[in-house]
């Protein structure tokens, strides 16, 4: 037993290149991926999701960061922020109390509070997800237009003559 391995059987060098690292496949797919010079606002979305969408819409296709895949992505964004919006409102103007009387008279914390806040923390990380904080814009770079690549022989070949 001096010469088994524990575990799977290695690859190959052919099986290796062929399935290729998680950054190589991740850069194929993003290749693949071209930014939306326009998009049409979804019919179910009103209210405060239709201000979301009307306000970042634009600036991300301008920015180009949106593609087709990140539709329904923004439309979640829109979604959480619409919920979020709707709670705090209602909430804070006192159609819904924060505080809430049980059946033995005990005072207990509205559940929707809580539900506001799940609301927004995930709006939170829907604008995180699109570069729309400050500190998420130093991840986030535009979607750039896939160029041929260039062959190297003949770069060197312009410098040297």
């Amino acid at each position: 037993m001096a010469g088994s391995r524990r575990g799977p059987a290695p690859k190959t060098k052919a099986q290796r290149e062929q399935d290729g690292s998680r950054k190589r496949r991740a850069q194929a797919i993003a290749s693949t991926l071209r930014p939306v010079e326009s998009i049409d606002k979804p019919e179910w979305i009103n209210g405060y999701a239709e201000e979301f969408w009307n306000r970042y819409a634009p600036i991300l296709m301008a920015a180009r960061f949106l593609t087709e895949a990140d539709i329904p992505a923004l439309e979640a964004a829109s979604r959480s922020y619409a919920r979020w919006r709707d709670l705090d409102q209602r909430l804070s103007t006192g159609e819904i109390p924060m505080v809430i009387t049980g059946p033995k008279g005990n005072e207990y914390v509205n559940p929707l509070v809580y539900a506001r806040d799940a609301s927004e923390k995930m709006w939170r990380l829907w604008c995180r997800e699109f570069g729309l904080t400050p500190m998420s814009r130093r991840g986030v770079a535009p979607i750039e237009e896939t160029k041929a690549r260039a062959n190297p022989i003949e770069d060197r070949l312009k410098v040297i003559g």
